[in-house]
Order: C-alpha cells, then sequence, then structure tokens
C-alpha cells in the first residue's frame, strides 16, 4: 500500500468517525504539521504506516495491553469503551492501563464474605383466652 493509499484510509477514517486532523493527529502519536506533509505527499515512515493501518482497521474486541477480553460483548457500554481503547495509541493505552493500576493499589477493594443471616427470633405460642360463658 503506498502513501497516498495510506492518507486515503486517514480521509474515510476520519469521515467516517468525524474526527478532525488534530484528533487524528493524537491517536497516531504525531504532530499535525506532518500529517500536513503528508498530505502534501513526504514520506510516511515504516512505524507510522504500521500506526496508521492499526488506527484505520476496525478495533478488536480485546484490550492488548492487559491481554484480555470482553466478558460481555452485547453489552452497549463495552462496545464503545472497546471502540474508544481501539482507537489509542499503545503508548495511550499504557497510560491508562498505568493509572488503573494505580488507582487499584491506592484504593484496595475489600472483600466481602457474606456472613449468615442471623437466626430468627423465636416465637412464644399464641395464648388463646378460655371461652366465657354466661351462667
Amino acid at each position: 500500500m503506498n502513501d497516498k493509499n495510506l492518507i486515503d484510509l486517514l480521509r474515510n477514517y476520519m469521515e467516517e468517525n468525524h474526527l478532525s486532523w488534530t484528533q487524528v493527529s493524537r491517536q497516531l502519536g504525531v504532530t499535525q504539521n506532518t500529517l500536513t506533509n503528508w498530505n502534501k505527499g513526504g514520506k510516511i515512515s515504516p512505524r507510522n504506516r504500521r500506526a496508521i493501518v492499526n488506527l484505520t482497521s476496525a478495533p478488536e474486541q480485546t484490550c492488548s495491553v492487559a491481554d484480555c477480553t470482553a466478558r460481555d460483548t452485547n453489552d452497549p457500554i463495552t462496545i464503545a469503551m472497546l471502540r474508544v481503547w481501539g482507537t489509542l495509541s499503545e503508548r495511550d493505552k499504557a497510560r491508562v492501563y498505568m493509572n488503573a493500576l494505580e488507582y487499584r493499589d491506592a484504593n484496595p477493594v475489600q472483600a466481602v464474605i457474606p456472613q449468615p443471616a442471623p437466626a430468627p427470633a423465636p416465637v412464644a405460642p399464641a395464648v388463646t383466652p378460655a371461652p366465657v360463658f354466661p351462667v
């Protein structure tokens, strides 16, 4: 795939996702001037070529940094999060992952051990008064 085709891929990606050149440059980890240079016919490095292909391809339904898979891929929130995750550069993914680890370590979750339900209070037998008959 030549550089012109890669620029066309970026343009299509921008239109489909309603993004600006600035947003795309951030996702690729390059400056906006670099994108302008590419648009004018500048050479795209092999590393940036791979980044463009990765960015414009359909995101995988996995998170590569944590090497995990989503359990519920029918959940719209999970789908949206994975879609956003797929647009992040590896550097940004690593930052998110490190922040998550820091948050986890700063706020340890206490294990909740279910306690048995208290025994019901004993119920005294109902005492019914003896009937009173007139004499």
